[in-house]
């Protein structure tokens, strides 16, 4: 529901919202899956937890006095002229949600398979550091489309067509910066989450094996 916020001129607030989702992620990961020796379970309880204070942040946020256009239960009920053109929208970006969702459950039924808790853990850390890396260009993704918007309303299609250029550039920059950071010195950006030493030998090389079909 971020892009509610975003739509309403509140992109920092928008970005906000996702960034404390990730940063508790990121607090809780090594604590639930290493200190209180939860492994797997302790991974997926953190993300839950994690989700769970970012979305109530947010709804938080849409039902408060600062927004401008507020969640109520009297506007919930659908309008078939509506629907069609938030599925017609929505599609591309539920593919891919749908997509990277089934690549990894069975990415992790696979390890689960053939190498056990280990790759596992290795496979959430590098999931982790994938989500901080991307925060950045979604971050310029979803401040942009508030302003893309408006100019394209007013009808100021070069204005939309700069706006374009400048974020995508932008993007562009700031991510091959971090793909570069995470691809020359992976060990760095593993030991926020574990300081065992066999976790990192084994997640160097498949970090930088990963990033680099990643980019």
């Amino acid at each position: 529901m971020n892009s509610f916020i975003n739509s309403q001129s509140f992109a920092k607030i928008g970005m906000l919202t996702i960034l404390i989702g990730a940063i508790i992620n990121i607090i809780l990961d090594p604590i639930f899956i290493f200190t209180l020796g939860l492994g797997v379970k302790g991974a997926a309880l953190a993300t839950v937890i994690s989700q769970f204070i970012s979305a109530f942040g947010t709804i938080y946020f849409l039902t408060g006095k600062k927004t401008i256009l507020k969640l109520q239960i009297k506007n919930m009920f659908l309008k078939k002229k509506y629907v069609t053109k938030i599925f017609s929208l929505g599609t591309a970006g539920f593919m891919m949600a749908i997509t990277n969702s089934i690549v990894t459950i069975v990415c992790n039924a696979t390890l689960q398979t053939c190498c056990g808790d280990l790759y596992i853990v290795i496979m959430t850390i590098i999931n982790s550091i994938r989500e901080v890396a991307s925060l950045p260009g979604q971050g310029m993704a979803n401040a942009c489309q508030p302003v893309l918007g408006y100019n394209y309303g007013a009808g100021e299609y070069n204005r939309v067509l700069q706006g374009i250029k400048f974020v995508t550039l932008t993007s562009l920059s700031m991510m091959l910066i971090l793909w570069l950071s995470i691809t020359i010195f992976p060990e760095l950006f593993i030991k926020i989450f574990s300081h065992n030493q066999e976790i990192i030998n084994n997640s160097t090389s498949a970090l930088r094996l990963y990033f680099f079909v990643f980019s």
